[in-house]
């Protein structure tokens, strides 16, 4: 079965790819994935591969999903799980695997998602994957069709444990076109139950908008030092890097596309902000921090304008 799926997808990308090959000097670095021996995470290992054109590549890493590796660590796919067929269409891979797929407990299946999305979307013609069982959308605990994925829809978990996994569809608030209102944007990933909800929210914030026309409020070097909720106000701790400005963007939709983000989507009363753990900030000499901030509907761009 697996050959029979390494095979389709040779073919696929045979017509995308024609004499795409990988360089000798391996100028760009591949990995292959496996999951750490107690199934708490995705572990990625250096691999040089054998293949000279990512047709190949393609192929070679579909042979290595079951394949045993070092100690200490479980193949991406466990024993009896295979993949029946594959099809490409959009830089989009569907995977459809076997019916043993859906034998693997909830939190080894979302850490296999992730590393088949991270060891297909290595190839430049793969930007997305999907995965079908027996030619059946897979779906989520909620009965929500999971759909295509990216590497941007895990968040890392920086922890050795993992309780769970949770799936999320967000709204999350960036500057308009003007840098002076704020945007919706949705998105939705997978984050660890180890991880505050309110923290994934500002990662998500400071690795910027996707969408075209959103700007990002949040220097891009901004670094997390706490996130804390207490009494239904969310504390947010980060770095000077944070009163850096954003080119074409006021102070205020920044702060406010944190303030009414973690409000909409954490259901909190408040924030309050600090740098290096210090309230006592004027922000960009505009707006003081030592207060708690409510959500203001006044910042949203109006429907229609922009």
């Amino acid at each position: 079965m697996k050959r029979k799926g390494a095979a389709v997808l040779l073919a696929l990308l045979g017509l995308l790819c024609l004499g795409g090959c990988v360089q000798e000097e391996q100028e760009s670095k591949y990995h292959l994935y496996y999951l750490s021996e107690e199934e708490s995470r995705v572990v990625a290992e250096d691999y040089t591969p054998q293949a000279s054109r990512e047709t190949e590549l393609a192929q070679e890493f579909l042979d290595k999903l079951t394949e045993e590796p070092q100690e200490g660590l479980k193949p991406l796919l466990p024993s009896g799980v295979g993949v029946n067929s594959t099809s490409l269409s959009d830089k989009v891979l569907n995977l459809d695997m076997n019916s043993a797929y859906l034998e693997m407990d909830s939190t080894r299946e979302i850490l296999t998602r992730a590393g088949l999305v991270r060891t297909f979307t290595q190839i430049s013609d793969i930007s997305a994957v999907t995965i079908t069982v027996n030619g059946t959308a897979l779906k989520n605990a909620d009965g929500t069709a999971v759909g295509r994925m990216t590497q941007e829809s895990f968040v890392e978990n920086s922890g050795k444990q993992i309780n769970d996994y949770k799936y999320i569809s967000m709204n999350l608030y960036f500057a308009d076109g003007t840098g002076e209102k704020l945007v919706s944007e949705n998105r939705s990933l997978y984050y660890s139950s180890n991880v505050p909800l309110e923290r994934v929210v500002v990662e998500q914030l400071i690795k910027g908008p996707q969408e075209a026309g959103h700007l990002a409020t949040l220097p891009a070097e901004t670094k997390i030092l706490g996130v804390s909720l207490s009494d239904n106000i969310c504390y947010v701790n980060l770095d000077s890097a944070f009163e850096g400005e954003v080119a074409g963007v006021q102070p205020k939709a920044t702060v406010y596309s944190i303030v009414n983000t973690l409000v909409s989507v954490c259901g909190v009363d408040e924030v309050q902000l600090s740098v290096n753990g210090d309230t006592k900030v004027e922000f960009r000499d505009e707006i003081e921090l030592d207060q708690f901030f409510e959500s203001d509907p006044q910042m949203l761009q109006e429907e229609g304008n922009g």
